[in-house]
């Protein structure tokens, strides 16, 4: 439970910053190189991430600050189509990359050594005790009753 947890961490960060990267040079491909220039790189940095095309706030200010370009409802409409793309195309690559993880994943598990399920509902225990006992491990076995001393004799107080 616990390395699958992990596992599944680690997967869900990689591939998330797998998409972002991913985005991010889709999404300056949709850019006019006019509007890039005239956009210093930090303001243009902020909507260059998945979570601007879903965020009502930041999409309002993305639409505010192309309205002072010329033509900029339909560079606004254009470079949001553009957006949209370059986040389907970034989604469809890392599902390519993730078809090769399991692909490969698959072909390991061809080369696992299979461990047998237990044939019966008998605690494990008592079939180690005796497998052990069998094999002469942990002794001669169980002290005879005949051979213990009789501690009755022996208490100190005499009870």
């Amino acid at each position: 439970q616990f390395f699958r947890s992990i596992g599944g961490t680690f997967g869900i960060a990689l591939m998330g910053s797998m998409l972002n990267s991913q985005f991010r040079d889709e999404a300056t491909k949709a850019i006019p190189e006019t509007v890039a220039k005239l956009i210093p790189a930090d303001k243009l940095d902020q909507f260059l991430t998945p979570q601007a095309l879903f965020s009502a706030q930041v999409l309002e200010d993305f639409k505010a600050k192309m309205e002072a370009f010329p033509g900029g409802a339909d560079l606004v409409a254009t470079m949001s189509q553009g957006f949209r793309v370059a986040f389907a195309d970034s989604i469809h690559h890392l599902f390519m990359v993730s078809i090769f993880i399991v692909a490969a994943a698959l072909v390991v598990t061809f080369f696992l050594k299979e461990i047998p399920l237990r044939k019966s509902n008998r605690p494990v225990a008592e079939e180690a005790g005796a497998e052990l006992l069998a094999e002469g491990v942990g002794g001669p076995g169980p002290i005879p009753a005949s051979a213990e001393p009789d501690l009755a004799e022996n208490d100190p107080k005499g009870n």
